[in-house]
């Protein structure tokens, strides 16, 4: 007896590492049973704690990324229990042996413990934040208030060295979970220890972060894109982030989730988050019109930020880690979705003269787009004086030139009053002297004139969740991000200009247009892996 005893705790060290939350139909979801289990004041249960089987739940790409150490190191866990009435009972820090050695991975469960016998339901909660409830919880707390919108920055939820990863049910709802009737139902406690890990209750976790990699596939020698890229400048980060999130957040069903969508919950990929409706209490703050509000809910750059982010090339990619940020399709804009922002030093390959010859440049350059064109400022004073002896040529009273007008509109947008004027007694060189006495500085777009300022440019990539081209645009569960989930995104070619400065969250852009910036590939992957690939 002593000898199996010993093999049981033996085996219960095997448990394997936070590899997380795989999602395999031969998986079910917990020995919750229908709860009549041992009614005496002493009652025993075994958990099996998992933050992955091994195997993939990915929607997009037959792939797994089970996580880093960092990623999957599970320092404290901690049960809270509910009665029927979704009251706690009772709140547990747990030893690494009660709950089943998660950080090891074994299929056995752990040593079991004794919990009152009114407990109904548990949320295991591994690593909690700060900002999450305080141990232990009180008794006959509401699980609405235990599970209430917290407002967090994402170390709060990963830890400052990003080695403290939350983590709670990956079904987004109490355990034990019945995939039939897809609700919570009573677990089921035993009169002794012995039984209790004969019969453990397995459930899974998910990090309650979402993780986030870019790469720059761009090519300067094989694409035929009109631009050059340093790729040496290429750095992002993510544009639009939640503050909010929920310990637990219940899943959803979307566009392209079905009936027989490969989770062993049977539920959806998407998830609800604080700011995902459209009641009074959560709709979607407008940026343009209450500014306060939104800046309560999302992190943004705006224009004149400065945008720290990190290099990345086609093989490596420092992961930016941020909360969950979801939203029903009608608030699929990019003031509310979560996305890629991306800054470069892109400069166009030639610039093009009056005469048929071009003019090459360098990554730092300063370059201007007018139409389609585009030019140095050098450059485009040769159109000017071309355009400008031209009309002269033609006996013009006043001569005329569509670039000059072009770039005064520019010198008029930095400050009113500084575009160059000339009469019908002006002569060419006269006209070219005052041009000679200007040059951009400022970066932005002003009229037709769009200026990037020592070659800088930016670029939007929304991020997407449901990455199905054959469907309709901006479906539910189309764009978003979602905890325990990993988004690759492969920036192909930069195939335009970008923006010259970042550009303010736009609530009047759908998520699918605005084309004017990348072509993208993303994949999905437990973390459940998505990945894109973009030209912008």
């Amino acid at each position: 007896m002593k000898l199996m005893k010993t093999m049981r705790k033996f085996l219960a060290l095997a448990f394997v590492g936070m590899a997380f939350v795989a999602c395999s139909n031969d998986d079910e979801p917990g020995d919750g049973g229908t709860g009549n289990g041992n009614e005496n004041k002493e009652a025993w249960v075994s958990l099996g704690i998992k933050t992955t089987g091994g195997n993939t739940r990915e929607l997009h790409n037959p792939s797994t990324d089970n996580g880093t150490a960092n990623e999957t190191k599970v320092n404290k866990v901690r049960a809270i229990f509910f009665d029927a009435s979704l009251l706690v009972t009772e709140d547990k820090e747990l030893t690494s042996a009660q709950a089943g050695l998660p950080a090891e991975n074994n299929s056995i469960g752990g040593e079991a413990f004794t919990i009152l016998p009114e407990s109904k339901h548990v949320l295991i909660v591994v690593n909690p934040s700060s900002v999450f409830p305080t141990y232990p919880i009180s008794a006959s707390t509401p699980y609405s208030t235990v599970n209430a919108a917290i407002t967090a920055s994402i170390d709060n939820v990963i830890g400052a060295s990003k080695a403290d990863f939350m983590m709670t049910n990956a079904v987004g709802d109490l355990e034990p979970f019945d995939t039939s009737t897809k609700k919570p139902v009573a677990l089921t406690s035993y009169k002794t220890a012995a039984a209790a890990e004969s019969a453990p209750l397995r459930l899974y976790v998910d990090r309650v972060a979402a993780k986030a990699r870019l790469y720059n596939d761009h090519d300067n020698a094989t694409t035929s894109s009109a631009f050059n890229v340093d790729a040496s400048s290429v750095k992002w980060a993510l544009n639009v982030t939640n503050k909010k999130f929920f310990p637990a957040s219940k899943r959803t069903v979307t566009a392209n989730n079905t009936s027989v969508w490969s989770d062993r919950y049977g539920l959806g990929s998407y998830r609800v988050d604080p700011n995902y409706d459209d009641v009074a209490a959560t709709q979607q703050p407008d940026y343009e019109t209450a500014l306060a509000t939104y800046k309560d809910n999302y992190n943004y750059y705006a224009a004149g930020d400065v945008l720290t982010g990190s290099v990345s090339t086609s093989t490596t990619s420092n992961p930016l880690y941020c909360l969950e940020n979801t939203q029903i399709a009608k608030y699929n804009f990019h003031a509310y979705t979560t996305h890629a922002l991306v800054q470069a030093n892109v400069y166009p390959k030639e610039f093009k003269k009056p005469d048929g010859t071009v003019e090459t440049g360098t990554s730092d350059i300063d370059w201007l787009k007018i139409g389609n064109g585009y030019y140095i400022y050098n450059t485009l004073k040769e159109w000017i004086k071309a355009e400008l002896e031209a009309s002269k040529a033609n006996g013009d009273k006043l001569l005329v030139s569509n670039h000059a007008n072009a770039i005064n509109s520019y010198f008029e947008g930095v400050a009113t009053g500084t575009g160059v004027t000339w009469t019908d007694a002006d002569d060419v060189d006269a006209i070219m002297l005052l041009f000679d006495a200007k040059n951009p500085a400022t970066a932005g777009t002003f009229g037709s004139v769009t200026f990037h300022k020592g070659g800088i440019s930016y670029y939007k990539i929304m991020i997407k969740h449901d990455n199905d081209d054959n469907k309709a645009n901006n479906l539910l569960g189309e764009f978003g991000i979602v905890r325990n989930s990993v988004y690759d995104i492969h920036i192909g070619n930069f195939m335009s200009s970008g923006y010259p400065t970042i550009p303010e969250p736009d609530p009047n852009t759908p998520d699918e247009e605005d084309k004017d910036w990348l072509s993208i590939h993303i994949d999905i992957n437990p973390w459940t892996w998505y990945t894109q690939t973009e030209d912008i």
